[in-house]
């Protein structure tokens, strides 16, 4: 997801558990919760992952619509627009999302047929312009948004 996030919206993407000044504007990832939905003969199971994006944004002066507005606009579209127009982006393996459904038994193409898509099964559950914010992030000028996510995965258990 890294991957996809950096090279969609040029940003740098950190794994911070409190905030950190990194740069003007930046993201940052927190996995909130991982739970196993269902476990696969071998070592695979489904997995699902709940997590926190928030998008940085931190600009002195008076708020404005051009210095502003438009620019957190322009950055919270694109990543609302990422994960419900990019269904097909190529995972760290050069596979396509959806071909992990096709160990199954199910190709790729009938999946997408009996699937409603949205962001390869990412899922922005809610978004807040004005979360709460921790000590951290007490700062003047600093404007935040937050995404709450979730998707499955496939994944294997490391054999021991």
């Amino acid at each position: 997801m890294k991957k996809l996030l950096v090279n969609e919206s040029k940003l740098e993407v950190f794994f911070d558990t409190e905030y950190q000044f990194r740069s003007n504007v930046f993201l940052n990832i927190k996995v909130n919760q991982a739970d196993v939905l269902e476990r696969f003969a071998g070592t695979d199971r489904l997995m699902q992952y709940n997590f926190n994006i928030r998008l940085y944004f931190r600009k002195a002066g008076l708020y404005k619509e051009h210095t502003h507005l438009r620019p957190m606009s322009n950055y919270n579209e694109r990543i609302l627009k990422l994960f419900s127009n990019n269904p097909q982006p190529l995972a760290e393996d050069g596979l396509l999302w959806n071909t992990f459904f096709t160990n199954w038994g199910t190709s790729s193409d009938y999946w997408n047929l009996l699937t409603s898509y949205i962001g390869h099964n990412f899922f922005i559950n809610n978004v807040n312009y004005e979360p709460a914010r921790s000590d951290s992030e007490n700062f003047k000028d600093l404007y935040i948004t937050e995404y709450d996510m979730s998707f499955n995965l496939i994944d294997s258990i490391p054999a021991s």
